[in-house]
């Protein structure tokens, strides 16, 4: 009901830190892959160590798997968005939505912003 208190366990309080680690050991590999595609993002296909996975779509750019996490390179592949920067800007505008108030969620939004 509205304005009752909830009684904290020490469960609970067990479940969030876990949870909490669980997000922070995401962020981290998150990273470390968004970074390996933009350092490789002129090589080769054959030389790049992530390669895009077509999964369908065009105008997400290119997408990535790699330890079961999903990532998407906001570049203009196929003139959807007029070019790269349009993209971008448009990828930004989802993903950083101002009701996203979730810090991880900002965080996943730098993260994408950076990618494009």
């Amino acid at each position: 009901m509205r304005g009752e208190k909830v009684q904290v366990t020490p469960q609970m309080r067990q479940q969030v830190l876990n949870f909490r680690q669980h997000v922070q050991d995401f962020r981290i590999a998150a990273s470390n892959i968004a970074k390996r595609i933009i350092d490789e993002a002129f090589l080769p296909l054959h030389e790049k160590t992530i390669k895009p996975v077509d999964v369908g779509g065009i105008a997400g750019g290119q997408k990535y798997v790699y330890d079961g996490i999903f990532l998407k390179f906001a570049i203009d592949l196929f003139g959807v968005y007029g070019g790269d920067h349009a993209a971008a800007k448009a990828a930004s505008k989802y993903y950083c939505h101002p009701n996203l108030k979730d810090p991880n969620l900002t965080w996943f939004s730098q993260i994408v912003s950076f990618m494009a």
